[in-house]
C-alpha cells in the first residue's frame, strides 16, 4: 500500500487511496486572448459523462468581457465550446463576468449565474443572469441568459446553490447568493437625499425550478461601518453558501461571508426570510489572520480577494469552509485554513470547530512563502474534502517581486478531524510554472500589452465540483502565453459499479466494462481504452483506503 507522509495541522497522516487525475484538457480554445475566472459543474447521474464549464472570457480585441463556456459529454476530453448571449430580443448581452456553476442533483439541470449588462449598462449597473441547461442538451454555438434582476444596481460574484425547502423536503429550492452595491439616490439603506456606495449581501430564491425568483435582504447586514462612511453605508461581500438540507436537528441554509470585521456565518432555518440578530453571528476566520487583497503582500501586483469556498459533507451533514490567510501578523506566509460546522440544538443553531491549518507546504517555509491562495472546495461522496488552490512552491520569490510564479494544485483530505486523518500529498495540476507578469516570462509576443486586460488579473477564484467518486477541477494559467482556462478529471476511488463501495464486485464489473471496450473503462480519462486503464483502476484498488 502506499504510503505518503504529509503534515496537517501538525498532526502526520497516512495518504487516502490513490486516486486517478486525467489529463490537462484547455476549454476556451476557440479564444486567442484571455479567460480567468473559471467554474465548472457536472452532472450527478452516474449514467452520463456531461460537465458544464465557464469563465469570464475576453475574445477579441477592443470587445468587453463575455461569458465563454464549455459543454463535454466524455467526461472533459473534449469541449463544445461558446459564448452566452441574451435570451430577449429587447435587450443584448454587450459583457458579462463573475461566473458560477451549480449542478442541481435532483434534476440533472446545470446552472450558470453570472453579472453581465447591454450596451446602455455599465459596471456599475449590472444585471444577474441565470442560464438553465437541461440535461443531455448541447451547447451548439451559443447558450441563452435570462435576465434575473432589472439592473438598478451593481450585482457582484453570485453563487448558487439548492436542496429541500425547509419543513418540506417534496418542494425543492434554488437560491443564489450575491452582493449588491446601491449607489443611486433613494436606493434602500442609502441616506435621506444623499447617495450611498453600500454593499450588501442579497438572496434570490426559487421555489419553482427557477421559473420566478422572490428577492431577500440578508439582513440585518453587515454589521459594521465603513470608516468614512455615514451611517448605513456599509459593506459585505464574497459568500459561499451551503444548504443545510433534512439533517437533526435543525436545517437551513447556511451563509459564509467576508464583513469589514472578519469572516461571518450566518444562519436561515427559513429558507432565507429571516437571517441572525448581530448578537448571534458566528465568526469563523477573524480578521486578524489577514486575509488579503492587497497587493505587495505576496509575489505580484495581482489581486487575490478575500474568498471563502464551502460545501456540505453528504454522509454527516457537516460543512466545510475553506479560506486563505496568513497564520500570524506580519507573516511572509498564505496558507489555507479549513473550518468545519455542525448544526445544534438552541441558539445558535450552528456551531463550529476552530480552524485548521493544512500545511500543504510540509512544513518549508522561507522568508519568501511558499503560499496557497485561491482555494476552492468540494465534498465528494465519501466524505472526503475536495481542494484545488494556486500555490508558489516552485519557484519562490521574495513578496516585493513584480510578478507571481503559480502552479494549481489539488489534494483530498479524508477522516478530518479524527485519529484516521489522511491527507493525499498534494498534487501539481499545471505541467509549467506559469508566471502574472509576462514580461518575467519567456513568452512573447507580452499578451498584457491589451490595454483592454487589467494587468497580471488571474481572477477571484478558480473551482472544483464533486461527487460520487468523481471531481472536476479548473483552473487559469498563462503557459501559452496568455490567460486560459483548463479542466481535469479526478477519479477518486475504483468504484465502477456506482453504488459507493468499493470491493471485489468492482473488480468484475470494471473487467467486463474494459472488455466492452466503451469510454467508462477509459479509467485515466486519456481518450484511450487501453492497458495504462487497467493498471490505473489496479493501482487505485491496490491502495484504496475505506
Amino acid at each position: 500500500m502506499l504510503a505518503i507522509i504529509v503534515s496537517i495541522g501538525g498532526i502526520s497522516s497516512r495518504a487516502p487511496g490513490q486516486v486517478v487525475i486525467g489529463p490537462q484538457v484547455r476549454v476556451d480554445n476557440g479564444n486567442t486572448r484571455s479567460g480567468v475566472e473559471p467554474t465548472i459543474a457536472f452532472v450527478r447521474d452516474v449514467s452520463t459523462m456531461e460537465a458544464v464549464a465557464a469563465a469570464i472570457d475576453w475574445r477579441e480585441t477592443g470587445q468587453a468581457p463575455r461569458i465563454g463556456f464549455g459543454v463535454t459529454f466524455d467526461g472533459g476530453l473534449t469541449w463544445e465550446e461558446g459564448v452566452a448571449h441574451a435570451a430577449t430580443d429587447s435587450w443584448e448581452l454587450e459583457f458579462g463576468v463573475d461566473p458560477h456553476a451549480y449542478a442541481d442533483p435532483a434534476t440533472g439541470t446545470i446552472w450558470l449565474v453570472a453579472t453581465g449588462g447591454d450596451i446602455e449598462d455599465t459596471f456599475h449597473r449590472n444585471r444577474l443572469l441565470g442560464l438553465k441547461r437541461a440535461q443531455g442538451e448541447h451547447a451548439a454555438s451559443v447558450l441563452p441568459f435570462g435576465l434575473l434582476s432589472d439592473g438598478d444596481a451593481t450585482v457582484h460574484r453570485p453563487v448558487m446553490t439548492g436542496g429541500p425547502a425547509p419543513g418540506n423536503p417534496q418542494q425543492r429550492n434554488l437560491y443564489i447568493l450575491y452582493s449588491q452595491i446601491f449607489d443611486t439616490p433613494g436606493a434602500p439603506f442609502a441616506p435621506a437625499g444623499g447617495v450611498c456606495a453600500s454593499t450588501h449581501m442579497m438572496l434570490r430564491r426559487s421555489t419553482d425550478g427557477g421559473q420566478t425568483w422572490q428577492q431577500r435582504y440578508v439582513s440585518p447586514f453587515p454589521y459594521s461601518t465603513i470608516p468614512g462612511n455615514p451611517p448605513p453605508c456599509q459593506f459585505s461581500a464574497n459568500a459561499a453558501a451551503v444548504l443545510v438540507a433534512d439533517r437533526e436537528p435543525q436545517s437551513g441554509l447556511v451563509i459564509a461571508v467576508l464583513d469589514t470585521t472578519g469572516y461571518d456565518l450566518l444562519y436561515s432555518a427559513d429558507a432565507g426570510d429571516t437571517w441572525p440578530a448581530l448578537e448571534d453571528r458566528v465568526e469563523f476566520l477573524p480578521i486578524n489572520l489577514q486575509p488579503t487583497y492587497t497587493p505587495n503582500v505576496f509575489p505580484g501586483d495581482y489581486r487575490v480577494p478575500f474568498q471563502n469556498s464551502a460545501d456540505l459533507d453528504p454522509t454527516t451533514g457537516d460543512f466545510y469552509i475553506v479560506s486563505s490567510a496568513r497564520r500570524e501578523p506580519g507573516s511572509p506566509n498564505l496558507d489555507l485554513y479549513v473550518i468545519r460546522g455542525h448544526t445544534v440544538s438552541g441558539s445558535p443553531p450552528i456551531a463550529l470547530d476552530p480552524p485548521v491549518r493544512l500545511e500543504l507546504d510540509g512544513g518549508a517555509i522561507t522568508a519568501e512563502g511558499p503560499d496557497q491562495l485561491m482555494p476552492s472546495l468540494a465534498m465528494d461522496g465519501l466524505g472526503g474534502i475536495n481542494l484545488v488552490y494556486y500555490d508558489t512552491r516552485n519557484r519562490l520569490v521574495p513578496d516585493s517581486y513584480p510578478s507571481g510564479f503559480l502552479d494549481a494544485y489539488y489534494t483530498r483530505i479524508t477522516g478530518f478531524g479524527t485519529p484516521q486523518q489522511a491527507v493525499l500529498a498534494p498534487q501539481r495540476l499545471t505541467p509549467v510554472t506559469f508566471c502574472t507578469d509576462c514580461t518575467e516570462c519567456d513568452f512573447r509576443p507580452c499578451p498584457y500589452e491589451d490595454p483592454g486586460l487589467p494587468p497580471q488579473f488571474m481572477g477571484d477564484y478558480i473551482d472544483i465540483d464533486a461527487a460520487y467518486c468523481e471531481a472536476y477541477v479548473t483552473y487559469a494559467s498563462t503557459e501559452t502565453g496568455t490567460r486560459h482556462y483548463y479542466v481535469r478529471h479526478i477519479n477518486l476511488c475504483p468504484d465502477s459499479d456506482h453504488n459507493m463501495m468499493v470491493n471485489a464486485m468492482d473488480v468484475g464489473t470494471f473487467q467486463s466494462l474494459f472488455a466492452a471496450g466503451g469510454p467508462r473503462a477509459d479509467f485515466n480519462r486519456d481518450g484511450v481504452v487501453s492497458v495504462a486503464d487497467y493498471s490505473a483502476f489496479s493501482s487505485s484498488y491496490a491502495s484504496w483506503v475505506p
